[in-house]
């Protein structure tokens, strides 16, 4: 018998299509319908789990053949084979066909034209008897667990299944055959033959008792099939190994460890006969060790001493460092007010731009609040104003005009310039007392000169400003001052510190 690859094999790792399986039984049946020999198709549980390949196995079992399996270009081949054991069985020399066709392609060149000639009724006739001859020759094997209902679900779906196959019902291993198996299996351990027998019985006698509890306890619902002791051989053995394992690892472990114990009691001997030799050093060591100590704790009163004069020291530096810092964080919160007016004041002047100032200029008829907004401004630049005499009035007393000086000063090109440099750090107290008495009149108030003008709100905004910050800065001057006082007094103190810390290192 010829066997054909198993188709098991095919699917141990994928599910074939079922062209790639029909294409296998194509090969099986031209070997089993043209040649002397048989073939064989071996299934399992895996490949009879497809209702398609069941399909297919039960035309092969009724007929020999799968309708509609052979494609019109196959079926001229499939009429060769015929023909040619036809001429054969004339001849008598049936056994040639065991050696199988010459050539397909020579074959094909000298009767390509069989099947066009003789038409639909001569390959009913071939396939007839290509289907008879596969029949006898063709052997399937389906192998299927008694566990489960697949033997019962494909004996009711394909009744030719029971009628057509032999049916061979293995029985559970004897107790015999199950030891001698145990032995073959623990002999590739290297184990000692005094241990494999009782090994072996011991695996025996597993199996054996399960299967009786199962059959008593759970009776038709639990099998133990004979894949459960070779797995159970599998886990006695990786047991084994592992525990082999291991008590070599702790064998090892224990070896290091007295190896370790023997190099320690010599080195503990060694060290013994050292320490008689040096025992008179010894005695003397320990003698300056106790002057030694003598001598600390002569030394350790000066050094209180020194760590309470130390201590005194901190304890009196705390109170310049506290009025230090009080006067720098009251110093900082009064000048971050000014700096935040400054920072909006230069903000607007920013913004100012030269097309604004002559506009301002150009005023004919100017408010008071712009003419007194820009005649401060006259005064904050030095610009000197005109003494007029009024006409319209019998007095003869004369008035200030400062419009004709304050356009003076909107007309200089450098007036923005001069107005970003400004030194407010250095003006004049005179000046301050006449810019002062001049912004408490009601004429000059805030909301009053941003009616005015936008520009000239700017610019009233910057006097503001520097008047504000020449008044807090001469405020916050004996502030600093003071903090100056507190900070030297400070580095003074942390002198005499750092140099009382040395002493004490």
């Amino acid at each position: 018998m010829t066997a054909i690859e198993p188709h098991s094999e095919q699917s141990r790792h994928h599910q074939p299509s079922l062209l790639h399986w029909r294409g296998k039984v194509k090969d099986a049946l031209k070997l089993a319908g043209g040649q002397s020999s048989s073939a064989a198709l071996l299934f399992g549980d895996a490949d009879l789990g497809d209702d398609a390949l069941c399909a297919d196995i039960y035309s092969l079992l009724s007929t020999g053949a799968i309708p509609q399996m052979w494609a019109s270009e196959e079926r001229a081949t499939v009429m060769e084979i015929v023909q040619e054991v036809e001429r054969a069985e004339a001849k008598g020399k049936e056994e040639e066909l065991a050696h199988g066709l010459d050539s397909e392609e020579e074959e094909e060149e000298e009767d390509g034209d069989i099947a066009k000639e003789e038409g639909h009724s001569e390959w009913l006739a071939a396939h007839t008897k290509f289907a008879d001859r596969c029949h006898h020759r063709l052997h399937i094997i389906l192998c299927m667990s008694p566990l489960g209902d697949l033997v019962r679900t494909r004996l009711r779906q394909f009744p030719a299944l029971a009628r057509r196959c032999v049916i061979d019902w293995y029985a559970d291993y004897p107790a015999s055959a199950l030891h001698a198996v145990a032995q073959r299996c623990l002999m590739k351990l290297e184990l000692d033959e005094k241990f494999i027998p009782v090994c072996s019985q011991m695996c025996e006698h597993m199996q054996s008792s399960v299967v009786l509890e199962a059959g008593v306890t759970w009776p038709g619902r639990c099998h133990s099939s004979f894949m459960s002791y070779l797995e159970l051989l599998g886990v006695f053995m990786r047991m084994l190994v592992s525990t082999r394992e291991q008590v070599k690892r702790q064998e090892t472990k224990f070896s290091e460890g007295l190896e370790g114990v023997k190099i320690l009691s010599e080195a503990l001997a060694s060290l013994r006969g050292k320490s008689s030799s040096m025992e008179p050093e010894l005695e003397s060591r320990i003698e300056q060790i106790r002057q030694i100590d003598s001598d600390i704790l002569a030394q350790e009163g000066a050094v209180e001493e020194a760590r309470a004069a130390l201590l005194a020291e901190e304890v009196a530096a705390h109170e310049p460092f506290t009025r230090a810092a009080a006067i720098k964080a009251e110093c900082e919160a009064e000048l971050a007010t000014i700096d935040n007016a400054m920072g909006e004041a230069q903000t607007m002047l920013d913004h100012l731009t030269t097309q604004e100032l002559a506009e301002v200029r150009n005023m004919r008829n100017p408010s008071n609040t712009i003419k007194k907004v820009l005649e401060i401004v006259c005064i904050m630049k030095g610009q000197r104003t005109v003494r007029v005499r009024d006409d319209s009035s019998s007095s003869v007393a004369a008035h200030t005009d400062s419009w004709p000086a304050s356009q003076k000063v909107l007309q200089d090109p450098s007036f923005l310039q001069w107005i970003q440099k400004f030194d407010k750090e250095h003006v004049s107290i005179s000046i301050v007392k006449m810019v002062t008495k001049m912004l408490a009149d009601e004429d000059v108030e805030a909301p009053k000169v941003l009616r005015s003008s936008k520009a000239v709100y700017s610019l009233y905004c910057w006097v503001q400003a520097v008047i504000q910050y020449d008044q807090i800065s001469k405020a916050v001057k004996p502030k600093r001052q003071a903090l100056a006082a507190a900070e030297a007094e400070r580095a003074e103190i942390n002198a005499r510190r750092e140099a009382r810390e040395e002493e004490l290192q």
